[in-house]
């Protein structure tokens, strides 16, 4: 074919808005949806590898961890261990959680170390019985205890207000400044989950899963659906090529039998007989039955 015809072919409403939606797609595929998952996917590396490391280091005291009554973020999930006592009444209960699928209440209570300093500490769950309230909470030993467990950085308030009954105060986020507020407590900023088998726990809520996630998968096969969009739209044009330069044979090879104006039409032609003696086969043929097949 011809520069001229191919031009005319492709340069029509239908391909170039196809090829302009491939090109944009694949742009954004690979500059921006890949970069986002590949980099969600780097971000969960680095905080399993933070938990790793914290979950290998032996515990060690919290003050230690807390630097002027805060949790540095190197230091999430570092193991530390408090002495002193609970407040079991200054509790919050934390609804709108699950653990395992299931929804639970978390039990938020007060610890006050001997050195003076406040803890929230997260005693872990019990379970949401279906239709009725928060169960009987076991409450927190009075006397003085050492405990243990993970130092993790409060929650962003989400702008829902805490409400309470006559048993309870409820929370939907660990949010220390709000918490500071209901119990009348100057919070360190960061809590303390509680690890299993310590004082005062009830069920412990279990560790993170450290595996990757989908991000990775999800980062190559945008990459690669934006590779691959073009390589599909080439494919096609090649095709659409092939297909176009075998109709453009077909109809010189037709145009080569089609029989001379100046013979005489009103003299029908007798049967073409093949040298064999039978009828010779009808040049059109193979044209009929290429078209039947595409058609």
């Amino acid at each position: 074919m011809s520069t001229s015809k191919i031009l005319r072919t492709f340069l029509k409403p239908g391909w170039v808005i196809t090829a302009v939606l491939i090109v944009v797609f694949s742009y954004f595929a690979i500059t921006v949806l890949a970069p986002w998952q590949l980099g969600k996917h780097e971000v969960k590396s680095e905080q399993n590898t933070q938990i790793r490391t914290a979950l290998r280091t032996d515990p060690v005291p919290v003050d230690e961890i807390f630097v002027n009554g805060a949790l540095p973020a190197d230091n999430a999930w570092r193991q530390v261990e408090l002495v002193g006592t609970y407040s079991p009444s200054d509790e919050v209960i934390l609804r709108m959680r699950s653990v395992a699928g299931n929804p639970v209440f978390q039990v938020l209570t007060v610890f006050t170390t001997t050195s003076g300093d406040a803890y929230l500490i997260n005693r872990g769950y019990v379970p949401q019985q279906k239709d009725s309230g928060v169960p009987e909470i076991p409450a927190a030993p009075t006397d003085t205890v050492t405990i243990t467990g993970n130092a993790l950085p409060g929650e962003a308030d989400s702008g829902r207000p805490p409400h309470a009954d006559d048993s309870h105060q409820y929370v939907l986020d660990i949010n220390l400044p709000q918490i500071s507020s209901l119990t009348g407590t100057s919070l360190a900023d960061g809590y303390i989950q509680l690890a299993d088998k310590q004082p005062g726990v009830l069920n412990a809520i279990p560790l993170p899963k450290l595996d990757g996630g989908p991000y990775l998968s999800y980062g190559l096969q945008w990459i690669a659906m934006g590779i691959g969009a073009p390589i599909a739209l080439l494919y096609f044009i090649r095709m659409e090529l092939k297909e176009r330069k075998r109709d453009e044979e077909e109809q010189e090879e037709l145009e080569g039998l089609i029989p001379d104006p100046d013979d005489d039409e009103d003299d029908e032609p007798a049967p073409q007989r093949s040298r064999y003696g039978g009828q010779r086969r009808n040049p059109y043929a193979k044209f009929e039955a290429r078209r039947e097949d595409r058609f």
